[in-house]
């Protein structure tokens, strides 16, 4: 009983077998940010077509950047040509006004976190999965600069925070899946960052690339983290920036599951885990 009971307590892999990894929304594969700095989606696919507003077409433009998953759907508005997103866009845009167009794709700093690109979450509910084995350890934010000129000064619509106990927060959640598709998903982990709080007589806001450590994540099985957003004022546009992710993942994750396209393919070179090219294969 003591030796089964040892046994059954052992995680999948220790965390001492992980390899850090940062990933920042660099160099993915068929995506390429348009002439104003930014990638919120395209036409891919047959799209689907909103059964109440015709002009109103969304595809489903998630990616992979390592053992990440990111949700990124795009809607065109076929009859205004007005484009627009929900999940994780990504841009390079050093300005960090709010002015429009490009309000949704700047943050409050310019740029990324020691990188030319950064991802925008837009939409509550926003998710990324993770590859197996892989734990997230932590990210970097940022509050996007359309959010931030909306939570100063308000519109017609949204209200601004300019009052005590005004407060606006994203909120990131660990999810593992249930055992059958019948099961229910299981909430193993939250965090709550306050992107901005109105106290002493000021708004008080994240304005720079802020480090959130997500250590209660790390001794859980997560398959996904969502992303959500709540505030004082409801109408305060649901979006923030991330960048950064920091991950510990099996050192041999990436290599295993790749398939050639090419029928005729052959191996050209071999090299060890320093760079070292090697004459003869080798443990």
């Amino acid at each position: 009983m003591v030796a089964a009971m040892a046994v059954f307590s052992m995680p999948v892999m220790a965390q001492n077998d992980l390899t850090e990894v940062a990933k920042g929304f660099e160099n993915l594969d068929g995506i390429t940010l348009n002439a104003d700095g930014y990638y919120l989606g395209e036409k891919k696919g047959k799209g689907v077509t909103n059964p109440f507003l015709k002009d109103l077409t969304t595809y489903d433009c998630k990616y992979y950047e390592g053992p990440l998953l990111f949700q990124l759907d795009y809607t065109l508005d076929s009859k205004n040509n007005i484009e627009s997103f929900t999940g994780i866009a990504i841009s390079k845009r050093t300005d960090n006004s709010a002015k429009y167009p490009y309000n949704y794709y700047n943050n409050v700093k310019g740029g990324g976190y020691n990188s030319e690109t950064y991802g925008i979450i837009n939409g509550n509910n926003t998710f990324i999965e993770l590859a197996k084995d892989t734990k997230i350890k932590g990210l970097y934010v940022n509050n996007s600069a359309y959010t931030l000129e909306k939570m100063l000064n308000g519109d017609s619509y949204t209200p601004a925070l300019n009052k005590d106990g005004d407060y606006f927060k994203l909120v990131i959640e660990g999810f593992a899946y249930g055992e059958t598709e019948d099961d229910d998903d299981t909430k193993l982990a939250q965090k709550e960052v306050t992107m901005a709080e109105f106290k002493d007589g000021s708004l008080q806001y994240i304005k720079d690339w802020t480090w959130v450590d997500l250590a209660d994540f790390m001794d859980k099985n997560i398959d996904y983290v969502i992303f959500s957003f709540n505030g004082s004022a409801s109408e305060t546009p649901p979006c923030a920036c991330i960048d950064n992710i920091t991950l510990l993942v099996p050192p041999t994750q990436g290599i295993e599951g790749v398939v050639s396209k090419d029928s005729n393919a052959m191996e050209v070179a071999r090299y060890n885990a320093n760079g070292v090219r090697l004459n003869a294969p080798q443990h």
